[in-house]
């Protein structure tokens, strides 16, 4: 595996472990299916899907404590968000 995939693919094995529920897709998802791409290729991002709210309250609240920056479409998402935050929105990103 490349040494920078190793904090990443770290993050969400901890995810998992502390019983979140997601998906992982894009790059992330094909390079933990293909273990030859982990050695050469840098993830520059991860990208997980969540089921629905709940999820997504339980996800904001693991990578807030983890010391992740949460926006949502550009704004600052707190752990205390108004669902009407993210309905019909994409996504929301974590920065550290």
């Amino acid at each position: 595996m490349h040494p920078d995939n190793v904090a990443p693919l770290a993050l969400l094995r901890d995810l998992a472990t502390d019983g979140l529920a997601f998906v992982v897709v894009g790059s992330a998802a094909f390079v933990l299916h293909e273990p030859a791409v982990a050695r050469r290729y840098v993830l520059p991002d991860v990208d997980v899907v969540v089921a629905d709210l709940g999820a997504l309250r339980a996800m904001v609240a693991a990578l807030s404590t983890r010391g992740f920056a949460l926006t949502c479409w550009g704004e600052p998402l707190s752990t205390s968000f108004e669902d009407t935050v993210v309905v019909g929105r994409f996504y929301v990103r974590g920065e550290r």
